[in-house]
């Protein structure tokens, strides 16, 4: 623990060779449900956290950012945002794109 302190900046680089992102994951009927189930280390490959609301249900998982492009452009009835870093859909996130 006493090493990690000396590097500040290692530990927020998202992008470095062999960290895997971090994301909530769940699915509940609401929003405060769904942030008890807590978050997980992403597959090697995902690099983004997304949400997904419709009607009566929150969903959060890793995802990829060409998805997230892609859902983006189709009108379902359900809502997704994404992110890109650790835990960002979790419940302290900022609504900024």
């Amino acid at each position: 623990v006493f090493m990690l302190s000396l590097k500040p900046g290692a530990l927020s680089c998202s992008v470095c060779e062999g960290h895997a992102l971090k994301c909530h994951t769940c699915v509940a009927s609401s929003e405060d449900d769904c942030n008890r189930q807590g978050s997980t280390s992403c597959p090697q490959y995902a690099d983004a956290c997304s949400t997904i609301t419709g009607p009566n249900t929150v969903m959060k998982s890793c995802t990829y950012k060409a998805f997230c492009d892609k859902a983006r452009s189709s009108s379902s009835g359900a809502k997704m945002e994404c992110c890109f870093g650790d835990d960002c859909n979790g419940p302290h996130r900022s609504h900024s794109h």
